[in-house]
């Protein structure tokens, strides 16, 4: 009996999926959308105003600290003579080239992140087989052992 029922019901959902797929699609609209760089957003959740306002902005006069901070540049310490705008330029060049949105003193913060963040992770690996901590706590590092994976990555890619 129960077993008719599960497949009347398996053959009622293909008979929908099928005649709901002959049905003529929407129409497009085209509505105004907002997004963060509309004047009137304003984001109704409080909190995440506060997260997004506290991420990184890659905005001109920015520079990208340790992959999730950002600082200003003091235009005073640009350097704006030709040999250096070619240099920037030459730069900008290399990175549309290989793909990479970060320079190498980026990479060399986010490479001295990730292995301090190796370490940790091994210790606290160490840690937690030394003290025969249990399987599910084990799992604790993960988020740790990804965020090493994740600057280490960053580093040797550039992005």
């Amino acid at each position: 009996m129960l077993r008719q029922r599960l497949v009347g019901l398996r053959l009622l959902f293909l008979f929908l999926g099928v005649v709901t797929s002959f049905q003529s699609p929407s129409p497009v609209r085209h509505e105004q959308r907002l997004c963060a760089t509309d004047k009137d957003f304003v984001n109704p959740n409080p909190l995440l105003e506060t997260a997004v306002d506290a991420a990184p902005s890659f905005k001109v006069g920015k520079r990208v600290k340790f992959g999730l901070l950002s600082e200003d540049v003091d235009p005073k310490s640009v350097d704006r003579s030709r040999s250096a705008t070619r240099r920037r330029e030459a730069l900008r060049l290399k990175a549309s080239r290989d793909l990479t949105n970060i320079d190498d003193a980026e990479r060399a913060r986010r490479r001295k992140v990730g292995i301090f963040l190796a370490f940790s992770t091994a210790a606290t690996v160490t840690y937690m087989v030394e003290t025969n901590a249990g399987p599910l706590s084990r799992f604790a590092v993960l988020p740790l052992f990804a965020l090493t994976a994740g600057y280490l990555e960053s580093a040797r890619t550039g992005l």
